[in-house]
């Protein structure tokens, strides 16, 4: 079986992933995308998200 799918991330106030600026601390948010072939059981334990700018991305892993 396949693993889930990911939607693209919703950012607060934004909608899909838009350009942040003005807000220290948005709140994103996700959904898991499963058809037939997909194993529904899983349980999300942890997220990275990757930061891009200019000159370099910086990764968070909670």
């Amino acid at each position: 079986m396949a693993s889930p799918t990911l939607r693209r991330p919703i950012i607060e106030h934004l909608g899909e992933a838009q350009k942040i600026t003005g807000c220290a601390s948005p709140r994103i948010s996700w959904r898991f995308v499963y058809d037939a072939n997909t194993v529904s059981s899983r349980t999300q334990t942890a997220y990275e998200i990757e930061v891009t700018g200019k000159f370099e991305a910086d990764v968070f892993a909670v």
